[in-house]
């Protein structure tokens, strides 16, 4: 995990076509420091950066969707954090995937399985 110098600055949960991901991105606002973990496993961690605003990138899933975390000030003293997935906040590629897509987690012989059934654009 982060270390306790980091506090959790954002949570997302990411439908993505083989399952669902939980993103959790935490932020150092003092020494700039980022970590970004994925299901519990860090799969981003830069230390010290002067520059407190920005975004960090990082593939996610078996079609290696593409994401950005944007860090943006918020006030003097406050930032603001958003997801994007493909190209699109992650407001909006939710909304499009709940409309192209059918989801279906089921069980056969005692294993978990999802089937999705969509459209590819």
């Amino acid at each position: 995990m982060a270390d306790q110098t980091e506090s959790l600055a954002a949570l997302w949960k990411v439908p993505l076509n083989d399952r669902n991901y939980l993103i959790e991105f935490f932020h150092n606002t003092t020494t700039g420091k980022r970590v970004i973990i994925v299901d519990g496993k860090k799969i981003v961690s830069t230390d010290w950066m002067f520059k407190l605003v920005g975004s960090e990138e990082f593939l996610l899933g078996i079609d290696e969707s593409r994401c950005v975390i944007n860090i943006e000030p918020n006030g003097p003293f406050s930032y603001e954090y958003t997801l994007c997935v493909d190209g699109m906040d992650i407001q909006k590629f939710v909304e499009v995937k709940s409309r192209t897509c059918c989801t279906w987690n089921v069980q056969v012989s005692g294993k978990d399985y999802r089937v999705v059934l969509g459209r590819i654009y």
